[in-house]
């Protein structure tokens, strides 16, 4: 018989695995002892006071298969009384965690536990609403996000095969980053109003990759590809459409809300990632209208409009959002007066220094960067007010430099999202934006947001 206890002593420990007879801590009397020496309170099988079976310092570890299903509980059997649940068994609908990894009915072949959308395995983790093939990858969490095999890569690059000549709307799309765009378009605008371009001028390459967009109420060049032309002379194409987010200036607005003219636009309906909370861009404005006609009602402006429900109206300044639609409509970008994109704007400020105006119409424009980084654009001429040589030379326009707009949408939601650039109050002196480096982003924000990024 005593043989007899000591073999199945020794068949205990070597299932656990763990060369002891004793789990947690030792009794009173000390520690724990081992199957082949008792020391302390605890008393070994083969000596001192107490068999395998009996309490002594510390209860007894009896790792067992009790069903017979080839794994004992010390391997992570969570059922022993149940030969279809093991580690190693498929997960069934039936209430029941099968596979013993703490989660009940998921990763079923057919089903769409997290309700992402995507049923198991083309979701490679049913158990979590923010993984699955929609998803885009979080580069910090370690975690295959969209089930690609992969873990914290990098994002596809598309714009490879974004055209430079005669681009259509997916080409637009590529060239910013927008791979997969439900549908694109170029609503207004003739073709020399848009491009995908390498470069602008001598300074504005590229936020990412090599390409990004231009739209301009006058023509999409620069003095580099085209020396002859002047955005302050301008080009007059005498389009016009109603305006498509009108909202007053800080100062001298117009009596009525002035139509759009000479307007060009890309236009992109996406469908957000299911783990995505926002959507970034970079966007450069540059105006011809700067100094002279700062308030006053010629006021150019660049406008994204985006539809969203994402969106939270309370939270955005008075005039950026469209009233009696069916989902929340509005402009994303503006500076943190609620001024849209303009040479009204606050960051308007690539460009000589200025003032004008008298009394409460006086105005001050202090610009902060280098002028010279016009260079090439069309945007750096020195002319005669009124081309006339005996007035002082000015700067005959400017620009906001690269700037930077987050802005929230849901999950899973189809968007609309409209880039437009406009003549407004009249068809002469050329605008332009340079648009890149479209972006999804995982972290919630409770509003849209425009900053310098300080990468001018």
């Amino acid at each position: 018989m005593r043989l007899g206890l000591l073999s199945l002593a020794v068949v205990w420990v070597a299932g656990c695995g763990a060369g002891s007879s004793q789990i947690g801590g030792s009794g009173s009397g000390g520690s724990g002892g081992s199957a082949a020496s008792g020391t302390g309170g605890g008393t070994s099988a083969s000596s001192g006071g107490g068999s395998a079976s009996s309490s002594g310092g510390g209860s007894p570890s009896q790792c067992m298969d009790l069903d017979g299903d080839g794994v004992s509980n010390c391997l992570g059997d969570c059922d022993d009384n149940n030969p279809n649940v093991k580690p190693s068994a498929a997960e069934v609908k039936n209430g029941v965690d099968d596979n013993c990894d703490g989660k009940v009915d998921n990763n079923i072949a057919g089903e769409d536990q997290d309700k992402d959308g995507t049923p198991y395995p083309a979701d490679c983790n049913d158990a979590e609403p923010l993984v699955g093939p929609n998803a885009i990858e979080d580069t910090t969490n370690k975690v295959d996000d969209n089930c690609n095999g992969q873990v914290d890569e990098a994002p596809v690059d598309c714009e490879a095969s974004a055209a430079t000549s005669s681009p259509a709307g997916g080409d637009f799309a590529k060239a910013i980053g927008m791979c997969s765009p439900v549908a694109s378009s170029l609503p207004l605008g003739g073709a020399t109003q848009r491009g995908v371009r390498t470069k602008f001028g001598a300074s504005f390459t590229p936020r990412a990759g090599a390409k990004m967009i231009m739209l301009s109420s006058g023509v999409a060049t620069d003095q580099v590809d085209s020396p002859t032309y002047h955005p302050q002379g301008g080009t007059q194409f005498l389009t016009s459409v109603a305006h498509p987010l009108y909202s007053p200036p800080r100062c001298a607005a117009p009596a009525t809300t002035p139509p759009a003219i000479d307007a060009a636009e890309f236009q992109v309906q996406l469908k957000v990632p299911q783990n995505a909370k926002n959507l970034s861009f970079n966007f450069a404005f540059f105006s011809a209208e700067y100094p002279e006609w700062v308030c006053t009602e010629y006021n150019d402006r660049f406008m994204a409009i985006l539809e969203s429900d994402g969106l939270d109206v309370a939270q955005l300044p008075k005039g950026q959002c469209k009233t009696g639609t069916a989902r929340p409509t509005c402009n994303v970008s503006y500076d943190d007066k609620g001024q849209p994109v303009s040479i009204n704007n606050a960051f308007f400020d690539i460009c000589d220094s200025a003032s004008g105006g008298t009394g409460s119409s006086a105005w001050t424009n202090t610009c902060t960067k280098s002028p010279t980084m016009l260079n090439g654009t069309g945007y750096q001429e020195s002319l005669y007010d009124n081309n006339d040589s005996s007035l002082p030379k000015h700067r005959a326009g400017g620009s906001t430099g690269w700037l930077s707009t987050t802005a929230p949408v849901k999950p899973n939601e189809t968007i609309t999202l409209r880039f437009i650039v406009i003549d407004e109050g009249d068809a002469k002196l050329d605008s332009a934006v340079l648009i890149d480096n479209f972006k999804w982003g995982v972290t919630a924000v409770a509003a849209p947001v425009t900053v310098d990024p300080g990468i001018n």
